[in-house]
């Protein structure tokens, strides 16, 4: 059984009523494997209390879908609301897209949009483990409000959103949205290799590519998150848009920065 809210109703939520080097090849097919890479080197560690990363505006989510990937090893404090992706407005008029773990239902996926025609989420039925890899992903086709969520490449639920996303160039937030202040949700725990896209991706491609690094230039690649560098208060987008994310509130070190680690997916 799949599960679809109102974000409103769910307890405690902030929501208001409805209101090396690259082929470089031009025969190379997205996924081809290229230096980098989730198997490559690091990952950034959550305390699940305030650390985050931030990216400060992500063009290109106004199309007609969404797709989005990660690594996630759920570890350490079991936040309720842990928070993987969050694009949103900073002010509270709405969201493009919320995925996160609810560990206050089991341990699923939860994806959440929001705007002025009101605010709507859905659950998962697979439970995340936790001290272990997995790979997580959403896709949103706009047009038929269709959102499925899987798990290591598989299906793990499908429903219909009545609500349109918030769209815009609006700021990401992963591992913890600290604008939110109770509402945070930090995660806790391990993230690695953040992808996102401008549209629908198929379910095969999800399972083929999930554990194959990417060249960068593929096709409506909006967003690539590496996490590769292993020090620093920054971190680069491998898809070429000039992007970068900043740990904790500000590029120095400051009590909010995840910490690199040496932990990588399979």
């Amino acid at each position: 059984m799949v599960v679809a809210f109102a974000l409103a109703w769910l307890p405690g939520c902030r929501c208001g009523a409805p209101a090396g080097d690259a082929p470089t090849t031009a025969a190379a097919e997205p996924g081809t494997p290229a230096a980098g890479g989730p198997e490559a080197g690091h990952s950034l560690r959550f305390d699940g209390v305030d650390d985050h990363l931030s990216v400060a505006a992500v063009p290109g989510l106004d199309g007609d879908g969404v797709t989005l990937e990660a690594w996630v090893r759920p570890g350490g404090p079991e936040v309720p609301r842990a928070n993987i992706l969050a694009c949103r407005d900073p002010g509270g008029g709405g969201d493009t897209f919320l995925f996160r773990i609810r560990e206050d239902m089991g341990g699923v996926l939860e994806f959440g949009l929001g705007s002025a025609a009101g605010e709507w989420g859905m659950a998962g039925q697979t439970r995340i483990p936790r001290d272990r890899w997995t790979h997580v992903a959403a896709t949103h086709d706009r047009p038929t409000g269709t959102i499925r969520l899987y798990v290591d490449g598989a299906l793990d639920a499908e429903a219909r959103s009545p609500v349109p996303p918030l769209l815009g160039e609006l700021p990401l937030w992963i591992g913890g949205d600290p604008l939110r202040g109770a509402h945070a949700r930090p995660f806790a725990g391990h993230l690695d290799d953040i992808r996102i896209w401008d549209h629908v991706r198929e379910p095969a491609q999800l399972a083929e590519t999930r554990s194959l690094p990417l060249r960068g230039d593929e096709p409506g690649l909006v967003l690539l998150l590496t996490l590769d560098e292993g020090l620093g208060g920054r971190t680069a987008d491998g898809a070429g848009h000039g992007l970068e994310a900043v740990l904790g509130s500000e590029a120095g070190d400051d009590p909010s920065d995840p910490a690199w680690s040496d932990e990588i997916p399979p």
